[in-house]
């Protein structure tokens, strides 16, 4: 899948190695069936390849040695890491014997409960890593939505992880739960994102993840993407309950700033989602409005004016700042005493000291935000697999009656200018 990616998408490669590279789309279906989706496994002790058939119905033994595995069963997707073991019964992971299940994928109507060497795990959330590693003889669980429990061996509860208040936790050798350190799993995801554009250097860029919930170790951990060649980091458009022109975030932008270190921003966790709970509205209403937060928190809360050199990009071309910029700048001129009061800069003047992506599926809204922005502010966003993405990249930049520089721009040399990068380094 790899081989087949195109060269010109050069911004949104370093997102998707966050993890969704290569995830299918057909993961995210509810159409029910039993299948190998990606990699070679070993099923019951006969080697299996991608697009093979897996009957889940009876007990089942699934090894993955050096590729990593996405398994759909019925409406249920498990992405499964190298050198892992797991068993499957009736169509559900009963045990994870050793590894790690990086992503477990689709609503669970009833606690699905995984056994692990250090304890059993209830989820009933969408997307749940849980990692079991046998150098320390402790599992790893984080919960990223929904709800997930924790119980010993004796299936005594221990701790339930709602995703927007816990931590990921450890259960340890002698099955009591701890705070996981906030370094890991980061340190786990931003080495394998590095090694993946160490083995394929002209081919993909890498963005890291910080825990931007503590400056100090998200500083720590900054440094170490810098020395291990990532190129920045992917954040979302606010942090637990802080916008981004929250004081204890400052630092984490003034070290990226001085260590030339871009930020990509991703709108997550939608406001408003529990009265959008029709029409997928959270991720066509809420997610523009996340985005506009997002540019709004850091221009009146003067990140933007205090760190000029900070290299920002903000996804699906700003979402719905640039729509409604001239709302903004209108209470900014007639409210000050609300609007200016941590920056007297009138937002407008910000157009162009940051980057937006190409993602807005319109002609006329691609025109207006290059318009408004500048030709070398707008990067070729794809958001490469879902299916809000722009189904083949650099479509509409490449059906725009636009100049062949202007195109250069926008599909490719906007956004390594983004990332600090020199064309004919990465070409």
């Amino acid at each position: 899948m790899i081989k087949d990616y195109p060269k010109r998408v050069f911004c949104k490669h370093a997102i998707l190695l966050l993890g969704s590279l290569l995830i299918p789309t057909s993961l995210f279906s509810n159409e029910k069936v039993n299948k190998l989706l990606l990699g070679n496994v070993t099923v019951n002790g006969k080697k299996i390849s991608k697009d093979s058939y897996i009957n889940l119905d009876k007990e089942t033994e699934i090894i993955t040695k050096s590729d990593l595995a996405i398994v759909k069963n019925n409406s249920n997707g498990f992405l499964i890491r190298p050198n892992t073991k797991i068993r499957f019964f009736e169509n559900k992971i009963v045990e994870l014997i050793k590894g790690s299940v990086h992503g477990i994928f689709g609503k669970q109507e009833n606690e699905l409960k995984i056994k692990t060497p250090r304890g059993n795990i209830g989820i009933r959330g969408t997307v749940t890593y849980i990692e079991h590693e046998e150098s320390y003889n402790r599992t790893y669980v984080c919960n990223c939505y929904g709800e997930t429990s924790v119980y010993d061996l004796n299936m005594k509860k221990l701790k339930t992880l709602i995703s927007k208040y816990h931590s990921p936790v450890i259960i340890d050798k002698d099955n009591k739960i701890q705070s996981s350190p906030y370094d890991y799993p980061l340190n786990h995801y931003d080495d394998n994102i590095a090694n993946i554009v160490k083995r394929n250097p002209k081919r993909f860029i890498g963005l890291g993840t910080v825990p931007m919930q503590n400056s100090s170790l998200a500083i720590q951990e900054l440094i170490r993407c810098k020395e291990i060649g990532l190129r920045g980091i992917q954040i979302g458009s606010h942090i637990n309950d802080w916008n981004l022109d929250r004081a204890e975030l400052f630092p984490i932008f003034q070290k990226c700033e001085e260590l030339e270190m871009s930020i990509f921003v991703h709108p997550w966790d939608m406001m408003g989602k529990e009265k959008m709970e029709k029409y997928w509205l959270p991720w066509l209403v809420g997610m523009p409005a996340e985005t506009s937060l997002a540019i709004c928190s850091m221009i009146f809360g003067g990140v933007f004016e205090r760190l000029p050199n900070l290299k920002v990009a903000f996804a699906h071309g700003g979402g719905s700042f640039p729509a409604t910029i001239g709302r903004i700048e209108h209470g900014f001129n007639v409210r000050p005493d609300l609007c200016a009061i941590d920056n007297n800069v009138n937002p407008r003047d910000y157009l162009g000291n940051f980057y937006l992506d190409s993602l807005v599926h319109e002609p006329k809204m691609l025109d207006f935000i290059v318009d408004i922005m500048g030709e070398d502010k707008i990067c070729l966003g794809t958001d490469y697999p879902f299916p809000l993405g722009e189904l083949e990249s650099g479509k509409l930049i490449n059906e725009m009656k636009y100049t062949n520089a202007k195109k250069a721009k926008l599909l490719a040399e906007n956004a390594l200018n983004w990332l600090g990068i020199n064309k004919e380094d990465f070409i």
